[in-house]
C-alpha cells in the first residue's frame, strides 16, 4: 500500500465500492499487481479507516484514540458489529478519552448529553467490559 501510495495512487474507501485512482505513467507492474486483489484492498482500507482516529483535528486526546481504535480493531478483527465500529462512531461524533480518579473514560465531548447517553447504551453497553479493558490497556497518563 505504502509503495502505490508513493506512487500517485489513491484509494477512496466506499465500502464495497472502494474506488482505485491510478496517475498517468504508474509503472504497469503496479497496476497489475492489485488486479484481482480488491477483496485484500477493501478488508486493509476497511481496517485501516477504523484502527485509525477519525477526528485529528481533536488533537488533545488524538494519541489515546489511535492506540484504543487500533487495538479495538485487534481485538475483534473490525467487525461490523464489533467494539471497534462503535468506538470509531462516537470518536466521529466528537467523544473525546479523559483522565478521571485515575482511570482512562470516554465522555461526550461535543454531543448533547442526552445524545451521547442514547448512543452510549447503545453502541457501548453490548461491549462494556471490552472497553473497560481496552481503555485500562491504555496504561499510565501520557497526556
Amino acid at each position: 500500500m505504502a509503495t502505490l501510495r508513493l506512487h500517485g495512487v489513491v484509494f477512496t474507501y466506499m465500502g464495497a465500492a472502494t474506488e482505485v485512482t491510478y496517475p498517468e505513467g504508474i509503472p504497469s507492474g503496479l497496476r497489475h499487481g492489485m488486479a484481482g486483489r480488491r477483496v485484500e484492498l477493501v478488508a486493509y482500507l476497511r481496517y485501516e479507516a477504523l484502527a485509525m482516529d477519525p477526528r485529528p483535528d481533536l488533537t488533545e486526546d488524538h494519541a489515546l484514540w489511535e492506540r484504543l481504535l487500533s487495538s479495538a480493531m485487534a481485538l475483534d478483527g473490525g467487525s461490523p458489529d464489533g467494539v471497534a465500529q462503535a468506538l470509531n462512531g462516537l470518536r466521529c461524533l466528537g467523544a473525546v478519552i479523559r483522565r478521571e480518579r485515575g482511570a482512562w473514560v470516554i465522555r461526550r465531548g461535543e454531543l448533547p448529553a442526552p445524545e451521547y447517553e442514547d448512543l452510549r447504551r447503545r453502541w457501548l453497553f453490548p461491549y462494556r467490559k471490552r472497553v473497560a479493558t481496552l481503555l485500562d490497556k491504555l496504561g499510565g497518563d501520557i497526556m
